[in-house]
């Protein structure tokens, strides 16, 4: 499962790329799940087109943890970032944590990162493949990194020497495959909980019945310190099928 996450979210990347689009907001925060299971890039707030007269300049924007370090050093930057930020999202997805210390003050974040040496836990990084994808794409120097240069080197990669791009992925039946070993680190309070489903879910039985839904709650008033404000809390359509 984790290999195939990590292809779809390499073919997020380098389809933006392709239309000559940088997202500059690869996080974890923003890849979701469609209703089969497969992994989408949402978010294009921050997206910039290279081809812009400063398309190729960027603003110190998006989340520090995943900003590469030369958005820091006020230089031109381009698709490197991208891959600066899938780096992170994989170390994300094998330890669960940042491969540098955190902080809330952007100021300290570049010094953070020249400074700090990642370190990749062998208890989580036990196949070198995935630990020599990691170390390419976190590359400190952004023309050296992986994908700078070839984004068909990525493709190349030993970790994804058995991995088809132009095939569609299955993922439904990967799931359903999973074995009792792969589920040891979920605890088992969340293991053995019994589905509840909540007002909204009631009535829908079948995938069928949530192909294509929407609803808008009753309008909510909120007490605000200038008196009271009434405010639409409204959900837009969500269309299953895309």
């Amino acid at each position: 499962m984790f290999r195939i996450y990590s292809k779809q979210l390499c073919k997020a990347v380098m389809f933006l790329h392709d239309h000559s689009i940088v997202h500059r907001d690869v996080t974890l925060n923003n890849l979701v799940l469609d209703h089969r299971g497969n992994l989408r890039l949402i978010d294009y707030n921050l997206c910039r087109s290279v081809t812009d007269a400063m398309g190729m300049r960027f603003s110190d924007l998006g989340a520090s943890m995943y900003a590469a370090p030369e958005i820091y050093k006020d230089k031109l930057c381009s698709y490197p970032v991208d891959w600066w930020s899938v780096g992170v999202c994989l170390y994300r997805f094998t330890t669960g944590g940042y491969p540098y210390p955190t902080t809330t003050r952007r100021v300290y974040s570049y010094y953070v990162i020249k400074s700090h040496k990642v370190i990749y836990p062998r208890e989580f990084f036990d196949k070198q493949p995935l630990r020599s994808l990691t170390e390419n794409l976190l590359v400190k120097k952004s023309s050296r990194r992986l994908g700078t240069n070839s984004e068909e080197a990525i493709k190349r990669h030993a970790y994804f020497s058995n991995v088809d791009w132009d095939a569609a992925d299955n993922v439904q039946e990967e799931i359903l495959s999973i074995g009792v070993d792969e589920l040891l680190w979920f605890k088992d309070a969340f293991r053995n909980m019994i589905p509840i489903l909540d007002e909204l879910m009631k009535g829908a039985s079948t995938s069928e019945d949530m192909q294509r839904w929407s609803f808008v709650e009753n309008i909510v008033n909120e007490k605000t310190s200038y008196g009271t404000r009434q405010l639409n809390i409204r959900k837009s359509m969500l269309d299953a099928s895309v």
